[in-house]
């Protein structure tokens, strides 16, 4: 049994829908912002940023959740990510992947941090994850802004001594 699509005709001469064929051939990339929270799977053109102090120029981060260990001494639950300076990106693409633990609850927080001083909080959620489970956060910058760092927030007392992996990727 064939479908009839005559119907599509009109729309297609219009240009208001592509014919399938055409639409397969191309490459159009239609921008859309999410509602917070939403993760969108992306087309767009990924590089891995590399991570802040100390790791030379690493792009994945291996840690353990740990606690302060006396007053006035922070946990390690943040890592900057550094962003070029010289490209626009359209979005940026975090990553946390347990290696183990029993499916306990991450705390999960993406920042844009911008030259101004002003920073967005694009994501921020507790998550149960189990080992080799991961999550995927992504972030839209400021109208007419491009941040110079992504900030990770990994931990959550629940996680705690729990191992992840982490990465973070900027999208054109």
């Amino acid at each position: 049994m064939e479908t009839d699509v005559r119907w599509l005709m009109p729309l297609v001469l219009s240009g208001m829908l592509l014919p399938l064929p055409v639409l397969a051939q191309s490459s159009i990339a239609i921008p859309v912002r999410p509602a917070r929270g939403v993760v969108v799977a992306q087309s767009n053109r990924c590089i891995p940023l590399q991570v802040v102090d100390g790791y030379q120029n690493q792009t994945v981060v291996q840690k353990n959740v740990s606690g302060a260990s006396a007053l006035f001494v922070q946990s390690n639950w943040n890592t900057d990510f550094v962003v070029p300076a010289n490209r626009s990106f359209r979005s940026f693409v975090g990553k946390v992947q347990a290696t183990d633990g029993l499916g306990r609850s991450f705390e999960l927080q993406m920042n844009l941090k911008y030259a101004n001083g002003s920073v967005t909080q694009a994501y921020n959620a507790s998550v149960p994850l189990k080992p080799n489970q991961s999550q995927t956060m992504t972030g839209y910058p400021q109208a007419n802004m491009q941040p110079y760092q992504v900030n990770m927030v990994v931990g959550g007392v629940d996680a705690f001594n729990t191992n992840y992996v982490l990465t973070v990727s900027a999208c054109e």
